[in-house]
């Protein structure tokens, strides 16, 4: 017998509420302030975006 997944949309809500943690709270001036390399804030988009690719690998085919 399947293991009743996660709600459809649950996957793509944790993304979007880590992002905008990441990207658009008082977090951002403590990390932007840390004298972090030029490229640190791309870093964390490209962190983003393999995850999301991840977690978009481990849908099934049939899923929309």
């Amino acid at each position: 017998m399947n293991k009743p997944d996660r709600a459809p949309g649950a996957t793509s809500l944790f993304v979007f509420a880590l992002g905008l943690l990441v990207f658009s709270s008082p977090l951002t001036k403590w990390w932007a302030a840390q004298n972090y390399p030029w490229f640190a804030p791309f870093g964390l988009w490209l962190a983003l975006i393999i995850l999301i690719a991840l977690l978009l690998g481990r849908r099934s085919q049939h899923e929309l």
